[in-house]
């Protein structure tokens, strides 16, 4: 018996194959949208870069974050620099920045260390700093970017544990290849993530005052429920952007770690690094920063003082911080960062460019994560450009190019212990 294919379609479960199904009218996305829905990074980089060096000065802020996603150091820490200067009188001491960290965390339930949200090394600073504190019993890992709330898509953070892929939804300044790699490391470590960002409706009326203190309020409380409540029992390691971590109130502001302070009696030990790291190109160093690293010339992190144990940073830290890091200026060998060059747990890999035309982003996306993972690494290249180095963790990786038409593999290699 002969049957019909709308008979054969049926039976087997497509019957909607069977006639074409009306659509909504196709529309391309924009570049936000490609960065948010399909992990492409480079359309959005352009198009601000573009906007930016043709005298839009607006779009800055926005610019530097997403340039320190794809790799571009050089572009992502020039902002004009903010802070005062050091006196020439001031005397400063110095100690190793991760061994005061970890001496001065043994007894602390909570440790905050805050970035700026432009600055890639930041992020690398905060992984070496997951390590250190994993031996004193740190095992929670919370985050102002993780994603969480009635709103995110399965597979929040919270569920996430040590072998498992952490992904483009997990957060928003975590697609940075380096502090994607730093939560990898979190979880090898044996890290719980938890997120407490304020997910609540935001009013754009508020006064910008009363918008702030909502926010603090809000993250002060999550986070008792989400990380406090939940983890009774456990050190936890918090990640936070720029003020968040001020331990007292500002004028007519109370941020996160103040509001934490007040509702737990828990003292976290909070360090800034935010103002304290040099630019590529040493104009647009913070006048602090500048000084620090004329007079001590460090050659890896610092903790600095004051005569007496007090923190050198500049207002609103002053007096409202534990500890402060300065990072040294490290040279940048193939056009690479420098400080990711002297991570002993990344090797250096040359890696050949096929042909193309337009600026492109050079990716090693980890094999067991597949394409549309966060790269491990990343960093545009121009046309012209034959080869790059990428910095990696051992391991196996697909090498991909992400061009403005799309993402494409170019090769796979295997990076050795």
């Amino acid at each position: 018996m002969q049957l019909s294919r709308r008979r054969v379609v049926a039976g087997l479960g497509l019957a909607s194959l069977a006639a074409p199904v009306a659509s909504r009218t196709q529309e391309p996305l924009d570049a936000r949208s490609r960065f948010f829905r399909a992990n492409l990074y480079l359309p959005e980089y352009l198009e601000q870069k573009a906007a930016y060096e043709a005298g839009d000065d607006s779009v800055l802020g926005a610019l530097v974050q997403h340039a320190s996603l794809v790799g571009d150091e050089a572009l992502a820490t020039r902002l004009r620099p903010r802070g005062q200067p050091l006196p020439d009188a001031v005397p400063l001491e110095s100690a190793p920045a991760i061994a005061t960290l970890v001496e001065r965390a043994r007894d602390a339930r909570i440790v905050i260390l805050n970035e700026a949200h432009h600055v890639s090394r930041h992020r690398h600073f905060a992984e070496q700093v997951l390590t250190a504190l994993r031996p004193l019993g740190f095992s929670v890992f919370a985050a102002e970017t993780f994603s969480w709330g009635p709103d995110t898509p399965p597979g929040a953070v919270s569920t996430l544990s040590r072998g498992e892929a952490f992904g483009p939804l997990h957060g928003y300044y975590s697609r940075d290849p380096v502090y994607a790699e730093a939560v990898r490391t979190a979880l090898d470590l044996g890290y719980r993530l938890e997120g407490y960002e304020d997910v609540s409706e935001r009013d754009p009326d508020a006064d910008w005052r009363e918008r702030i203190n909502r926010r603090e309020e809000a993250q002060a409380r999550n986070f008792i429920a989400n990380v406090l409540e939940r983890h009774p029992d456990q050190k936890v390691f918090v990640l936070c952007g720029f003020n968040h971590l001020i331990e007292s109130p500002v004028d007519e502001l109370e941020w996160f770690a103040s509001r934490l302070k007040r509702l737990t009696g828990i003292d976290p030990l909070t360090i800034e690094q935010s103002g304290n790291s040099p630019a590529l190109d040493p104009a647009f160093d913070p006048p602090l920063t500048r000084a620090v690293l004329e007079r001590l010339q460090p050659e890896a992190p610092v903790a600095v003082f004051e005569p007496g144990g007090r923190a050198l940073t500049t207002d609103p830290y002053l007096d409202r911080v534990d500890l402060s890091v300065f990072h040294p200026r490290m040279a940048s060998p193939d056009d690479r960062p420098g400080w990711l060059h002297a991570d002993p747990t990344r090797r250096a890999v040359p890696v050949t460019l096929p042909p193309r035309t337009g600026v492109a982003l050079v990716q090693a996306v980890r094999m067991n994560e597949g394409l549309g993972a966060i790269p491990s690494d990343q960093t545009p290249v121009a046309p012209e450009r034959t080869n790059v180095t990428l910095l990696l963790k051992p391991g196996a990786y697909l090498l991909t190019l992400e061009t403005l038409d799309g993402l494409s593999v170019f090769g796979s290699l295997d990076v050795p212990a």
